[in-house]
């Protein structure tokens, strides 16, 4: 999991975080655009989770009822604002090539429904726990900041209900697993040899389980278990399907 924070640190500054170089969508998931209905009922995103998706949002006084994303991630802040805008209205969620990263953490577990489009794709990769905060402590840097993000995103996820196994939440203790408490299994290959956690659907299903999902059988996510040639590809890439793992029941949230 190491690994894992070191990403973490990179998305807190860097545009998007979750990108697989040839995959065949990133260009128009790393380039913002804005579209909104004339009816202001839906809006089609694209780009990395900053201030210009926010600013996207907030040129309609009211949430969409529905949103089709397309976003590696980014800047952790912003995209913990832009799910904050869009929770009081549940959005139907449209992933129409990727929702990675911060989007994936917290804009997919606030949808009322997740429609996945063919070869969507979302990966994982961890978020501001407090084992990633008493990093940033014992380095010196930046503590202070992350703290505040790390509060930020304890107290969304209290409100909203999200699984802590959905964020791959860890408390720091000595005895925490490599994927958190709150995650039971284990990714394909035991988890040596990828940085993303490719979302399964047996996974997404137990961590998000009052969502409805719709298209994972023609997701990424769906297609790699049958399809070896796109297994290769994507580990070289250091993405491993989640295989076994499943979110857990939590008494009380992070």
């Amino acid at each position: 999991m190491k690994r894992f924070g070191v990403l973490l640190l990179l998305a807190l500054t860097a545009p998007g975080c979750a990108m697989i170089s040839d995959w065949r969508d990133h260009r128009r998931a790393s380039t913002p655009s804005c579209t909104w209905s004339a009816d202001g009922s839906q809006v089609s995103i694209t780009g990395p989770t900053d201030r210009r998706m926010l600013d996207c949002l907030l040129q309609r006084d009211g949430a969409p009822d529905t949103l089709q994303i397309n976003s590696l991630g980014g800047n952790v802040e912003y995209a913990l604002a832009l799910a904050e805008r869009l929770a009081p209205s549940a959005p139907r969620v449209i992933v129409d090539g990727n929702c990675s990263s911060s989007c994936a953490n917290y804009i997919l577990p606030i949808a009322r429904q997740i429609v996945l489009l063919p070869d969507a794709l979302i990966l994982l990769h961890g978020s501001a726990d407090p084992a990633l905060l008493a990093r940033f402590e014992r380095d010196g840097s930046g503590s202070d900041a992350f703290r505040r993000i790390a509060e930020r995103q304890a107290r969304f996820v209290a409100a909203q209900g999200i699984a802590p196994g959905w964020l791959l939440y860890r408390t720091g203790e000595a005895d925490d697993p490599p994927w958190g408490a709150h995650v039971t299994g284990s990714p394909d290959d035991g988890g040596e040899t990828g940085r993303f956690l490719l979302v399964g659907e047996d996974f997404m299903r137990s961590c998000l389980p009052t969502i409805p999902i719709e298209g994972f059988a023609g997701s990424i996510g769906g297609r790699v278990t049958a399809d070896l040639a796109l297994r290769d590809r994507l580990a070289r890439q250091g993405v491993m399907p989640t295989g076994t793992m499943r979110c857990v029941a939590a008494s009380p949230g992070p």
